[in-house]
């Protein structure tokens, strides 16, 4: 067994794991985070197809592949969404990602599904992800430092800012230059997944907390505004800074 084989079970292990974590902290139905659970099963399938764990031809192999990156930008656009720092903006992402969507379908009628589409559609898609990733992951970096919150945000931005990032570079050496060393990129591809998923998961069990004291937090203003309702008295709770925990300062 080589470092590339290692990596290789590494990486099969690391797919399957932001399914298991996301599921695993209760968070399987909770906004978009289905998105992401959607998101890695294909992946998870591929590297078991690749890493010869299940044994399938080459073609649908190949099409398992070309429909990961099919559905790479639509289903990650969707987890993004969780990051949003205002509703207009989700509301846009949303409306962004039924578009994108649509250019895909357009091309795979017009083209085929074949390499030369994916080439083509992945593109775009890799470019505004990264973007988004890279202006969403600065925004909560300032809450972090500023208000000492939104550190589970900021892991899972990390991870995926590393992902996308070595992501790009991939697609440019595989789908752009047609880089026959497939070797090495399968390599940097497995070394990437581990990586970024192990950043992500530790951003999830760190969320979680958060989304715990939120929902605790919600809990004591219901309390309190039962208990005001019988004393007939009127005590604005929400605007309480400390039972306030889903609230940043984005400016």
């Amino acid at each position: 067994m080589n470092i590339f084989t290692i990596f290789a079970f590494i990486a099969t292990v690391a797919s399957f794991l932001p399914i298991a974590v996301v599921l695993y902290q209760r968070l399987g139905t909770y906004k978009s985070f289905p998105a992401l659970i959607a998101y890695f099963i294909p992946v998870f399938m591929y590297n078991l197809m690749i890493d010869g764990y299940v044994h399938v031809s080459k073609d649908v192999i190949a099409a398992t592949g070309l429909t990961n990156n099919l559905l790479n930008a639509p289903l990650m656009l969707l987890f993004l969404s969780y990051f949003s720092t205002s509703n207009l903006f989700a509301k846009r992402l949303r409306w962004f990602t039924i578009l994108y969507i649509l250019f895909e379908v357009i091309m795979v009628v017009l083209n085929g599904f074949n390499f030369s589409t994916i080439t083509i559609i992945l593109g775009p898609g890799l470019f505004v992800v990264f973007g988004l990733i890279v202006y969403l992951f600065y925004k909560h970096s300032k809450v972090v430092v500023r208000n000492k919150k939104a550190l589970g945000k900021c892991f899972m931005l990390g991870g995926l800012l590393f992902g996308f990032g070595l992501f790009l570079i991939l697609y440019l050496l595989v789908y752009v230059s047609k880089s026959q060393e497939v070797k090495y990129t399968m390599f940097l591809y497995n070394l990437n997944l581990s990586i970024s998923t192990i950043a992500l998961c530790l951003g999830v069990v760190y969320e979680r907390r958060r989304i715990d004291k939120l929902l605790e937090a919600k809990q004591v203003r219901k309390e309190l505004n039962e208990i005001n309702k019988h004393e007939k008295r009127v005590i604005r709770v929400s605007n309480t800074p400390l039972l306030d925990f889903d609230r940043e300062l984005w400016n």
